[in-house]
C-alpha cells in the first residue's frame, strides 16, 4: 500500500495512535475524548448503530435523557468536523465518509486479503509488506476512556484483532521469502513477528531455522536460548518438543540443509481427497469443450469448500496436454475496475503474442493508456486473441463486475470456431436472485449452454482418508476434524494449523503426529473468523442485528423469538431468515432455524463486544419471557450473560429442578452450583442447596451430599427467615435419609423422630407423613418388631392422604408391602404394590417405580416363582440405570445374585454379587455391601473354596453387626458354622481318599451345604 492517496478528502491513521486529516489539514477540534472515541467506533464498525447502544457504550452510568443529550452534542461536533459524513435518524447513527477516503487499517486489510487470495503473487506480497509498515503500534495506542469500560473492552478486542492480523501477515511474509530463498528478507520478517510478540515460539523456530539454513548455527542456538529465557520469564513454561527437536538438529553439525528443511514449520498441505467424482465430471466437461461443445461450466459452493482446489487439480491435467490456461480472480473490492479478472487472466498474452498497441486488446491489458475501446470491438478482439484450444478460468465470479460477465456471455455465444473451455467458480450464498451472475446463469441454462456442479462438504470417510494420508491411522483426529469443520476443507486446514500452534500436533523425524488429547474448545483462527464475517457484512443493518441476536441465543431459534427480541415485524424476520438461507448462513431445522455451522455462530458472537453482548442477552430475556416462559434453561443462561444475577439465580433454580426431575444429574448440579454463585438471597440459596442435596443423594455422591447438608443445617440455624420448625424439619428429613443411605439406622431413626416433632409444631401434614415413613424404614432396617414398623407406615399413609402428599404415599405403601411379605402375607403386599405402582406411573416417579418392581421380585421369590422374581429385578435394575440411581443398582444386583444362587447358577451369582459389592462400596451402602459379601460366601462355599467362603462370611458378619442388623448377623453366624462343618467334612473326605458328593459339573450339590433352618438367601428389600 502506498501512503494516503492525495485525492482523498479524509485520511485516518489508527495504528500507533489517532491522527486525522481533512483536505490535508489536521483535525484536532474534537470536543472531547468521547467525541474522538465515537468517531473511531463509527468508522471501524462501518454500519448504522442503534442510539441506545451508543448511549450504553459511552454514557452508561448517566440517566437516559442526559446520556442522549450528550450523544446529540457529540454528533453535532462530528458534523461540524466532517461535513455531510454523519447520517442519523431517530434510532440509528452511521458515519459515511466521503469517496474516496483512506484509513490505514483498511489498507492493511486489503493487502492481507489480496495475499490470502493470491498467496504466490509477488505484487501482492510487496503491497502487504508496504502495508505492514503502517503498523506502528496497537490501534489507538495511548488512548483510553476512563469510566467507559464497554468502549475500552471494544478497543481491546480491536487491538487484538489487528495485532493478530499483523502477526499472521508477517509470518506469511517470512514463509514467502524463505521459499524463494530470500534469506535476509525472511529474517527481517521473522524478527518483525518477534517484535510484536516476543514469546511466539513458532517465530523463534522460524528464526532459528533461517539462521541455520544460512550456516549461522551459533546464532541459531543463541536464538534458542533467548526463546527459552523468554518463555520461562514471560509464561513460566519450557520450549515444546518441536522446538527442542529443531535445536537438536541444529546442534548436530553433521545435519545438512536438506535434513534441516524437514523440520521447517511448513503449512500442512492438505491432500486432494473426496473429489474423485467431481474431478471426473470436470474432465468430461473438458472433453466436451475440446470437441467444440461450448457453453459455460460453473462450480458452485460455499466459502472454503474447495472449488478453486478442485478446478486447479482438473486444470493441472488439462495443462499436461499442452493446452494454455488463462486464470483470473475477481475481488470484492475491485468491482469498480472493469474487466479486472479478464485483465489478470490475459496478462500472459503480452509476452506470448504481444498484440500491437493500436488494438483494443492492448488497451485492455494496458489500462489508462489510450482512448476507451467500444465494448463490441473489445469483446471481438479478446475472442480473436484467445487461442484454441484454451481454457479461461475465472474464480470468485460472485464478485465479478457486470462488464466482465457481459464479456463472458459474449465468449460463450461467440466461440469463434475454436475449442475453448470457459469455466468459473462462485459462492451461491453471495448471488441473490437479482445478482448479474444469477441472470447470466438463467439465460445460458435456458439455451442449454450451462453446466453446473455444486460442491458438497467432504464426507466423514473423505476426512478419514485425509488424516490417514497426513498422519497415518488417525480415526480419532478424523472424527474431531469432521465434527469441528462439518467437512469444510478450509476449516480443516485452519483447525490443523491451530492444533499445531497449540502443540496438539508435533513434528517428528517421520512427519507429523498427534500429541496427547485434542482440545475441546478450540479458538477460531483469525482467517476463519474473517472468512465468516465477510459473508455477513453485506447484510443490511436489521439482518445483521437479528443475526447477532441469533448468535447470542446459541441454539435453534424461531421467527417469533427474533421478531420479539429484535422488535421487528414478523414479515421482515421471515424475509431475513430466507435471505440467510440463500446465503447459507442458516438452515431450517425441526425446532425452527439454526446456523448452517456452529463456527458461524461462534465467529459472530466473538465479534460482538461484551457490552453489546449483554444488551443482546437482555433483549432475549425480555422476548423469551413473553414467547417461551417455560424455557427456563434458556432464560437462566441469558439472564446470567446479561449480568441479571437475581433473575438468573431464580431461573437456574427452576432449570436445575427440571433437570433433576429428568434425572439429568450433571446438568442439574451445574445449574444449582451456578445459582449459588450468583445469589445471596437466603430463600433462593435454601432451595438451590435442597435441590443439590437431592441430586447428590440420587447419584450417591455422599461426601458432597454431607457438605451440602451441613450448609443447609447452618442456614436454617443462622438465617432468621428460615429459623422455623418447618425448615428445620425439612433439613432433619434430609439428614434422616442420608443416615439411612449410609446404613446408620439408629441415627436415621433419631432424625426421623425429630422430623415428626418439628412437623407437628409447624402443622405440616406432608412433612409429618415423610417423617413417619422414614421412621418406619429405619425401624425395619434395625429389625425392630414388624408391628412397630407397620404402625409407622400406616401413620405415614394416613398423613400423606390427608395432606395430598402422593410421593410420600408411594414410599409408605411400599413400606407396608415390605412388612406384609416379611410376615408372609403376600396378597396384602401385592395389593399395596399395585396401588403404589399406579401412583408412580401417574406421577412419573421412576425411582419409586423401580422400588416397586424390586419389592415385587422379593414377593415372587418368596412364593417360589424365581423366573418372575428375576424379571422384576431386571426391570428394577433397568429403571435404576436409566435414572442414575447407583445405590439402587447395587440392591438390584444383590437380588439378582440371590436368584442365581437359588438356581445354582454360580457364575451368574458371583458376577452379580461382585457388581453389587463394587456399587455399594462407592455409594457407602454398608448394609448392601454386607449382603453382597454374604452372597459371595455362599457361592464360594458351593464351589468348595472354603477359605474364600470364610473370609467373605466374616466380612459380611462384621458389616451386619456394624449396622445393627441382628437377625441377618445371626444368619451369617450360622453360615460360618456351615462353612466350618463343610471344611472339616472336606478334610475327612480327602484324608480318606474319597471325592465329595458332586453334581454333573463336578461341584458339590447345594442341598448338602445349605441347612440353616430358615432357608434365607442373601437378598435386599
Amino acid at each position: 500500500m502506498d501512503s494516503a492517496p492525495p485525492a482523498a478528502s479524509l485520511h485516518v491513521w489508527l495504528l500507533g495512535g489517532l491522527r486525522v486529516t481533512w483536505d490535508g489539514h489536521p483535525i484536532n477540534a474534537f470536543e472531547s475524548d468521547k467525541a474522538r472515541a465515537l468517531f473511531c467506533y463509527l468508522l471501524l464498525e462501518a454500519r448504522p448503530i442503534r442510539r441506545e447502544q451508543l448511549v450504553g457504550l459511552f454514557w452508561g452510568e448517566q440517566p437516559e435523557a442526559r446520556a442522549r443529550g450528550n450523544l446529540s452534542r457529540v454528533l453535532s461536533n462530528l458534523r461540524d468536523l466532517f461535513p455531510a459524513c454523519v447520517s442519523s435518524d431517530r434510532t440509528t447513527v452511521a458515519l459515511i465518509p466521503p469517496t474516496p477516503f483512506w484509513v490505514d487499517v483498511h489498507s492493511l486489510r486489503a493487502a492481507y486479503r489480496a495475499v490470502e487470495q493470491t498467496p504466490d503473487a509477488p505484487d501482492a506480497h510487496a503491497a502487504l509488506h508496504t502495508a505492514l509498515e503502517l503498523y506502528q503500534g496497537p490501534l489507538l495506542a495511548g488512548f483510553s476512556l476512563p469510566g467507559c469500560p464497554e468502549f475500552e473492552e471494544w478497543q481491546r478486542i480491536q487491538q487484538e484483532h489487528w495485532h493478530t492480523l499483523a502477526l499472521t501477515a508477517w509470518e506469511w511474509q517470512t514463509a514467502y521469502h524463505r521459499q524463494r530463498g530470500e534469506w535476509e528478507a525472511a529474517l527481517a520478517c521473522a524478527r518483525s513477528v518477534l517484535e510484536l510478540e516476543p514469546w511466539r515460539e513458532r517465530a523463534h523456530r522460524q528464526l532459528m531455522l533461517l539462521l541455520a539454513l544460512q550456516g549461522e548455527r551459533e546464532a541459531a542456538l543463541h536464538q534458542y536460548e533467548q526463546c527459552r529465557r523468554i518463555l520461562a520469564t514471560e509464561l513460566g513454561v519450557t520450549p515444546t518438543a518441536e522446538t527442542e527437536t529443531l535445536r537438536q538438529r541444529i546442534a548436530d553439525a553433521t545435519t545438512d540443509d536438506a535434513e534441516m528443511a524437514l523440520v521447517a514449520p511448513q503449512p500442512l498441505a492438505l491432500p486432494f481427497v473426496g473429489r474423485a467424482s467431481a474431478h471426473r465430471w470436470l474432465s468430461a466437461c473438458w472433453e466436451a469443450a475440446r470437441h467444440g461443445a461450448g457453453g459455460l461450466t460453473l462450480v458452485a459452493g460455499e466459502a472454503g469448500i474447495g472449488k478453486s482446489r478442485l478446478v486447479q487439480e482438473a486444470l493441472r491435467f488439462v495443462a499436461g496436454q499442452g493446452v494454455p490456461i488463462f486464470s483470473g480472480r475477481c475481488f470484492e473490492f475491485n468491482r469498480a475496475v472493469p474487466y479486472q479478472a479478464i485483465h489478470e487472466a490475459l496478462r500472459p498474452l503480452l509476452t506470448d503474442a504481444s498484440p500491437s498497441a493500436d488494438t483494443p486488446l492492448w488497451r485492455l491489458l494496458q489500462p489508462g493508456v489510450g482512448a476507451p475501446t467500444p465494448r463490441t470491438a473489445l469483446f471481438a478482439a479478446i475472442a480473436a486473441w484467445l487461442p484454441g484450444p484454451a481454457v479461461l478460468f475465472l474464480d470468485d465470479l460472485q464478485w465479478a463486475d457486470v462488464d466482465t460477465l457481459d464479456l463472458l456471455h459474449y465468449l460463450v455465444r461467440n466461440p469463434g470456431g475454436v475449442p475453448r473451455w470457459l469455466i468459473g467458480a462462485y459462492r451461491p450464498e453471495e448471488c441473490p436472485p437479482d445478482h448479474p451472475l444469477t441472470h447470466l446463469a438463467q439465460t445460458l441454462n435456458r439455451d442449454a449452454l450451462l453446466q453446473t456442479l455444486t460442491l458438497d462438504p467432504l464426507t466423514p470417510d473423505a476426512v478419514t482418508e485425509l488424516t490417514t494420508r497426513l498422519f497415518g491411522d488417525e480415526t480419532r483426529l478424523a472424527a474431531y476434524l469432521f465434527q469441528e469443520s462439518a467437512g469444510n476443507p478450509f476449516l480443516i486446514g485452519e483447525l490443523l494449523e491451530t492444533l499445531r500452534d497449540q502443540a496438539a500436533l508435533r513434528v517428528t523425524a517421520g512427519g507429523w503426529e498427534v500429541a496427547g488429547e485434542l482440545p475441546t474448545d478450540l479458538p477460531l483462527s483469525a482467517r476463519t473468523q474473517d472468512m465468516i464475517l465477510q459473508r455477513t457484512q453485506r447484510l443490511d443493518e436489521t439482518a445483521q442485528y437479528l443475526l447477532h441476536l441469533a448468535a447470542a441465543h446459541g441454539r435453534p431459534f424461531d421467527a417469533a423469538l427474533l421478531a420479539a427480541a429484535g422488535e421487528c415485524a414478523a414479515s421482515s424476520v421471515t424475509a431475513t431468515l430466507h435471505e440467510w438461507q440463500a446465503r447459507r448462513l442458516a438452515r431450517p431445522v425441526p425446532a425452527g432455524w439454526d446456523f448452517a455451522h456452529d463456527k458461524i455462530r461462534a465467529a459472530l458472537y466473538q465479534s460482538v463486544p461484551p457490552p453489546l453482548r449483554r444488551l443482546l442477552h437482555a433483549r432475549l430475556v425480555t422476548a423469551l419471557e413473553v414467547c417461551d416462559p417455560q424455557n427456563v434453561s434458556a432464560l437462566a443462561y441469558h439472564c446470567d450473560q446479561a449480568q441479571q444475577a437475581a433473575s438468573a439465580a431464580r431461573y437456574l433454580l427452576q432449570a436445575g429442578d427440571q433437570a433433576r426431575l429428568a434425572y439429568a444429574h450433571e446438568q442439574s448440579v451445574a445449574c444449582y452450583q451456578r445459582g449459588l454463585e450468583l445469589t445471596d438471597d437466603v430463600t433462593v440459596r435454601y432451595a438451590l442447596l435442597s435441590g443439590l442435596e437431592s441430586v447428590y443423594d440420587m447419584a450417591s455422591r455422599r461426601e458432597e451430599q454431607r457438605t451440602v447438608l451441613e450448609e443447609l443445617a447452618a442456614l436454617v440455624t443462622t438465617a432468621p427467615f428460615l429459623a422455623t420448625p418447618r425448615y428445620a424439619g425439612e433439613v432433619a428429613l434430609r439428614q434422616a435419609h442420608y443416615a439411612e443411605a449410609t446404613s446408620d439406622y439408629r441415627a436415621a431413626a433419631a432424625a426421623a423422630a425429630r422430623v415428626v416433632a418439628l412437623a407437628q409444631q409447624a402443622d405440616d401434614g406432608a412433612l409429618l407423613a415423610a417423617g413417619y415413613q422414614q421412621w418406619g424404614y429405619a425401624l425395619r432396617r434395625l429389625e425392630a418388631p414388624l408391628a412397630d414398623a407397620a404402625a409407622m407406615y400406616a401413620r405415614a399413609c394416613a398423613a400423606a392422604e390427608r395432606a395430598g402428599a402422593q410421593a410420600v404415599l408411594v414410599d409408605s405403601l411400599q413400606g407396608l408391602a415390605n412388612v406384609a411379605w416379611q410376615q408372609g402375607d403376600y396378597a396384602t403386599a401385592k395389593a399395596h404394590l399395585a396401588q403404589s405402582l399406579a401412583l408412580c406411573q401417574e406421577l412419573g416417579d421412576r425411582r419409586g417405580e423401580a422400588d416397586a418392581y424390586n419389592i415385587a421380585g422379593l414377593v415372587a421369590q418368596r412364593e417360589g416363582d424365581l423366573a418372575a422374581a428375576q424379571a422384576h429385578y431386571a426391570r428394577a435394575l433397568e429403571l435404576r440405570r436409566a435414572i442414575g440411581d447407583r445405590r439402587g443398582q447395587g440392591l438390584s444386583h444383590n437380588n439378582l445374585g440371590s436368584v442365581a444362587l437359588a438356581l445354582d447358577e454360580w457364575d451368574a451369582a458371583e458376577a452379580a454379587y461382585h457388581t453389587a459389592a463394587a456399587l455399594c462400596r462407592t455409594t457407602d451402602d454398608r448394609w448392601g455391601l454386607a449382603i453382597a459379601e454374604v452372597g459371595l460366601a455362599e457361592v464360594a462355599l458351593a464351589r468348595r473354596q472354603m477359605e474364600s467362603a470364610r473370609q467373605y462370611a466374616i466380612a459380611g458378619l462384621a458389616g451386619l453387626e456394624q449396622v445393627g442388623a441382628t437377625q441377618r448377623a445371626a444368619q451369617s453366624r450360622r453360615l460360618l458354622t456351615r462353612i466350618t462343618q463343610a471344611t472339616a467334612h472336606q478334610m475327612e473326605q480327602e484324608s480318606a481318599g474319597k471325592a465329595p458328593p458332586c453334581g454333573g459339573d463336578g461341584l458339590p450339590q447345594p442341598h448338602t451345604l445349605r441347612r440353616d433352618g430358615d432357608g434365607a438367601l442373601p437378598s435386599c428389600s
